[in-house]
């Protein structure tokens, strides 16, 4: 337990903790920031859980990136979580089931956050109500992905280019509305698009 940890610092582990096979952050009730690379290159790490940080208000680019190992990943239950910048879960190619539940102050996923996850085939997206904006590639290069349910984004405004680029076995995508800017990649033509209210 560290009580007073506030940040995690560049590159603060990157490349290093190399048997390491499990970390969970949860219940450090004073870190607000998760620096640019503080976990790049942890390539024995099977199980990845960020849960329970009340003052987290931004993971940096390629914080948890480079994980080849990787076949969970959790992020729940940070209220005060506004920003996930750009490449910060990329490149997890074993990753299989992805959760992005009730963070209710997102508002920006960054980038390139969550690609070249080759091997996702679950992705669970709930109570993110702030959730603006998806920026470039966030989920490009996901080939196992068959489904991908948006419709509880009720707030999303854009999606960026190329946002579900090479994804071949998407079959299904729902969104609550088409928001104004969405550009949508029509690699596969059985994709479909639900409009709802």
């Amino acid at each position: 337990n560290l009580p007073h940890l506030q940040r995690i610092g560049n590159f603060a582990f990157s490349r290093s903790l190399f048997a390491l096979t499990s970390l969970t952050l949860s219940n450090l009730p004073r870190l607000i920031e998760i620096e640019s690379g503080a976990f790049l290159e942890m390539s024995e790490l099977v199980s990845l859980e960020l849960s329970n940080l009340p003052r987290l208000q931004t993971i940096g680019s390629m914080a948890f990136s480079a994980m080849p190992a990787l076949h969970m990943l959790v992020l729940e239950r940070m209220p005060n979580l506004h920003t996930i910048d750009d490449d910060a879960f990329s490149r997890m190619r074993t990753l299989g089931a992805l959760r992005l539940v009730d963070l209710p102050a997102l508002k920006w996923i960054g980038a390139y956050a969550f690609t070249k996850l080759q091997s996702l085939h679950t992705f669970t997206v709930r109570k993110l109500p702030a959730l603006v904006q998806l920026g470039l590639g966030v989920f490009a290069e996901v080939p196992a992905l068959t489904t991908v349910d948006l419709s509880d984004l009720e707030n999303l405004y854009t999606i960026g280019p190329e946002v579900l680029s090479s994804a071949e076995s998407l079959t299904s995508l729902t969104l609550l509305r088409l928001p104004g800017s969405l550009q949508l990649r029509r690699e596969c033509p059985s994709v479909s698009v639900f409009n709802g209210v």
